[in-house]
């Protein structure tokens, strides 16, 4: 489920974001890396609402850096 727009969807449709135990967050393109892990769409309006609402630090509690939010964003211009 996108934690953005909370809609269901294939894996395959959606980016993997996980948070470690050790607290590094980075983008799971295996989407088997073991962790929090949190799906968005791969869509530019759900991005803009989980950067907008800082969806990511609500869901793994912790500061997430903006380099993780412009990976984010390349994947998304990039699968488009």
């Amino acid at each position: 489920m996108c934690i953005a727009c909370r809609k269901r969807n294939l894996k395959e449709f959606l980016i993997r974001i996980v948070k470690e135990k050790s607290g590094r967050i980075f983008l799971d393109y295996s989407k088997k890396a073991q962790g929090r892990g949190a799906y968005l769409c791969c869509n530019e309006n759900c991005y803009d609402v989980l950067k907008k609402k800082k969806g990511l630090e609500k869901n793994f509690k912790c500061k997430v850096g903006e380099e993780i939010y412009f990976n984010l964003k390349d994947e998304i211009l990039n699968n488009n």
